[in-house]
């Protein structure tokens, strides 16, 4: 069967090809398809069920299904599906799970399932900012370590999932400077305010942490630890929407 019509094809069509780029025909869309996957040397034509055998060349790779056909009564529109997992790294990373965040419509839902220690705070920024910007809803899913830069993307979701193993970390930044030392504190100072004041707000707001705990982590070196019973219980159960 041609990957054109399989349902590999189908569900993976974030990853094949730009939301936004003109194809002329069936052909050119099965040449982008075949050349952004890896099917462990399978061969491409087979129609393989969903995510079997597929290894996508991205880091963070988005996945897309309909609500339903349209020919049904209920919910209408696209669900995305990503996954961020391990180092959040470079923000050139993400630029699928950032362009489905900017073409979502109200009928749309962005799941995010979210396994990792943090890494860069300016792509969380970006994210957690597309995320605040998105029309659709967005679903943050923590399924195992939620730490750093990827508990301010999770924090920043319209829905915040808990999963039964998951752990939270929240804490200072860290960074690197050099050059004059009245420039540095001045620097290490805005940063401390930056993390206080605008990244962790969401955060504090829904009760993922508390304003003691705030203010610990960032007047001290301590990071501050949450089990999943503990983050259900402070948002009141499994789900906790804004």
């Amino acid at each position: 069967m041609s990957i054109f019509n399989s349902k590999l094809f189908n569900a993976q069509i974030l990853n094949t090809f730009n939301f936004n780029e003109e194809l002329n025909n069936k052909e050119d869309i099965e040449t982008i398809a075949t050349e952004n996957f890896i099917l462990n040397n399978e061969d491409p034509s087979n129609d393989k069920p969903i995510g079997q055998g597929l290894t996508p060349i991205h880091h963070c790779p988005v996945f897309i299904t309909k609500k339903n056909t349209g020919n049904e009564p209920g919910p209408q529109g696209n669900i995305y599906t990503a996954y961020i997992r391990g180092n959040i790294k470079d923000t050139g990373e993400y630029i699928m799970l950032l362009e489905a965040l900017a073409i979502a419509n109200e009928q749309d839902e962005i799941h995010m399932y979210i396994e990792s220690p943090g890494g860069m705070v300016s792509t969380g920024a970006t994210i957690a900012s597309a995320i605040a910007s998105c029309e659709g809803k967005t679903v943050g899913i923590a399924c195992g370590l939620c730490a750093s830069a990827a508990s301010l993307i999770w924090s920043a979701c319209d829905e915040c999932i808990v999963g039964d193993y998951a752990m939270f970390m929240y804490h200072m930044s860290s960074h690197m400077d050099m050059g004059n030392s009245e420039r540095i504190r001045t620097r290490a100072e805005e940063m401390v305010n930056y993390v206080k004041n605008c990244l962790l707000v969401e955060a504090v707001k829904k009760n993922h942490i508390t304003q003691e705990e705030l203010t610990t982590l960032c007047e001290t070196c301590n990071d501050v630890y949450i089990s999943a019973a503990d983050m259900k219980s402070r948002i009141g159960g499994i789900a906790n929407v804004a």
